[in-house]
C-alpha cells in the first residue's frame, strides 16, 4: 500500500483515532509507515489557527507551531510503543504533513530510527533556525495552486509572559510541484481550495483519475 493509500484509509476513518487526529500505521518487515490524515472538524482547525511559535522542547533549536506540536505529542506514545526495533517512515496530508513531521524529529530524538519523511499539502511548522537545523529526509509535495504550503506566514513567539515579537514560518523542505487538478477550472476564482484536496493529490499521483 503506498503512503497515499494509506493516508486515504485513515482519511476516511479506517484506521486509529487519538483525540480526533486519524492515523494509520503499517508494518513491512523491519519498517512501519505512520500516515496522518488531515483537519476533520473544528477542533482540527482550532489547531491549525494556533500558530503562536514556542521552543522547541526537546534537544533542537528554533521555533514550532503550537498547535501542531501538541498534535504530536498526541500521537508520540503510541507510535513509539508500536513501532519498537523497526525503521519508520512517517507521512502526513494537509495539518497531518505538518504533524509528521514534528513527530518524525520527536521519535529520531527519543532513539527511533526515523529514515523519512514524506507530506502532501502540509503547512510550514517552524521558523528558519528550526527548518534549517531539521535533521531528516523530507520529502514535500505541493498540488498545482494548493495555497497551504505557504501557510502560516507569521505567528507571534509565545513566551512566560504572553505573545512577543513576530516570527516568520519557513519551509523544512521546498514543496515539489505536482500537476494542478483544477483543468479549465482555474480560471474559477472560487475554485481554488481545489488542488488541496486529498483526491487532488491522489489523482496527481496517479493513483486515481
Amino acid at each position: 500500500m503506498s503512503d497515499l493509500e494509506l493516508l486515504q484509509h485513515a482519511h476516511a476513518g479506517r484506521a486509529f483515532s487519538l483525540a480526533r487526529l486519524r492515523f494509520g500505521l503499517s508494518v513491512d518487515g523491519d519498517t512501519a509507515t505512520v500516515a496522518i490524515a488531515g483537519s476533520d472538524d473544528l477542533r482540527d482547525w482550532w489547531r491549525n489557527l494556533s500558530t503562536d511559535l514556542v521552543e522547541w522542547p526537546r534537544s533542537g533549536p528554533g521555533l514550532v507551531h503550537l498547535g501542531f506540536w501538541e498534535g504530536a505529542e498526541v500521537l508520540f506514545r503510541f507510535v513509539w510503543t508500536r513501532t519498537r526495533f523497526k525503521r519508520v517512515r512517517l507521512t502526513g496530508y494537509s495539518q497531518g504533513g505538518a504533524i509528521a513531521m514534528l513527530l518524525a524529529l520527536a521519535l529520531h530524538e527519543s532513539g527511533r530510527d526515523v529514515v523519512e519523511v514524506s507530506t502532501y499539502g502540509a503547512p510550514r511548522v517552524g521558523d528558519a533556525e528550526f527548518c534549517s537545523s531539521y535533521p531528516l529526509p523530507v520529502t514535500a509535495y505541493r498540488c498545482g495552486h494548493d495555497p497551504i504550503p505557504r501557510l502560516p506566514r507569521f505567528g507571534r513567539r509565545l513566551t512566560n509572559s504572553g505573545r512577543g515579537r513576530w516570527v516568520q514560518y519557513a519551509h523544512v523542505a521546498t514543496p515539489q510541484n505536482l500537476p494542478s487538478q483544477l483543468g479549465w477550472r482555474r480560471f474559477l476564482p472560487w475554485t481554488w481550495p481545489q488542488d488541496h484536496l486529498l483526491p487532488a493529490y491522489l489523482a496527481a499521483k496517479g493513483l486515481r483519475k
